[in-house]
């Protein structure tokens, strides 16, 4: 079940949000205060992954979407292209996951019951959008997030980072991680430009 979107410049959301959710979630507010933008962030993703065109970062619609959200331009918070269009999911899973380390047979290098996904993305001069952060969390183990920041300058394709940090008294009381991940103690794969 999804627990948490978080949405930064996207159509009414301009600064960044986390929204709780819960097996039943009701959605208030006034006219054009965001709720509709929920549920299309949600469609987009889900057309966004059914589509046989891999090239394409987001697919905002056409006739024969679930949305139609125009261009990059009309799905950014007050039509500012140079703003990055920053969004996240988490769920939970049910049953606990375990991923075992593959160079120490039968060790087991991470286990939790909750992920989170996040990415940023930003319209890249020629009209195409392009990836500059990708990350997913497994959450619920004793390991600090650390992503390191981007390099805009860089024309270099995307690479993965893993990065950890293990508990230990020296960490206590001291607030470090990526900074957009919901939960302190996590590991996150991610990929940057």
């Amino acid at each position: 079940m999804i627990t948490t979107i978080s949405l930064e410049n996207f159509k009414s959301w301009k600064e960044g949000v986390n929204i709780k959710m819960a097996p039943i979630t009701g959605l208030f507010g006034s006219n054009s205060s965001g709720k509709t933008s929920l549920l299309q962030i949600l469609l987009m993703l889900k057309q966004t992954t059914e589509s046989p065109d891999r090239a394409q970062v987001l697919h905002l619609g056409d006739d024969k979407s679930l949305v139609e959200l125009g261009t990059y331009n009309d799905i950014i918070f007050d039509h500012r292209k140079e703003a990055p269009l920053k969004w996240g999911l988490a769920w939970g899973l049910g049953n606990t996951m375990e991923i075992e380390d593959t160079e120490h047979k039968g060790k087991i290098l991470f286990k939790g019951k909750d992920i989170e996904l996040h990415a940023e993305i930003e319209e890249n001069g020629t009209g195409r959008m392009a990836v500059n952060r990708f990350a997913y969390t497994l959450v619920g183990i004793n390991l600090l997030c650390v992503v390191k920041p981007l390099n805009r300058k860089a024309r270099t394709p995307l690479r993965l980072k893993h990065s950890r940090v293990r508990k230990s008294s020296s960490l206590k009381g001291r607030k470090e991680g990526c900074g957009i991940c919901l939960h302190p103690k996590s590991v996150t794969v991610s990929l940057t430009r």
